[in-house]
């Protein structure tokens, strides 16, 4: 989800960018916010994975035990 968000906000920045646009302060500002929110998303969800992953494994070994 959050890629799909930064990439929506890749889209909607190069509307002021390359066709003159919606060329005012706070559209580039909702792009930032947008953009940074997928980053935000993407990388929690990545340290959410990996910590399920994490919480398997030990569970596994605890099982084995």
């Amino acid at each position: 989800m959050g890629i799909v968000i930064m990439l929506a906000a890749g889209v909607f920045t190069a509307l002021p960018v390359y066709f003159d646009l919606f060329a005012y302060q706070w559209y580039y500002a909702l792009c930032w916010f947008w953009f940074l929110l997928g980053v935000a998303l993407l990388v929690f969800g990545i340290a959410h994975e990996a910590r399920l992953k994490l919480a398997c494994k030990f569970q596994l070994l605890q099982v084995l035990d």
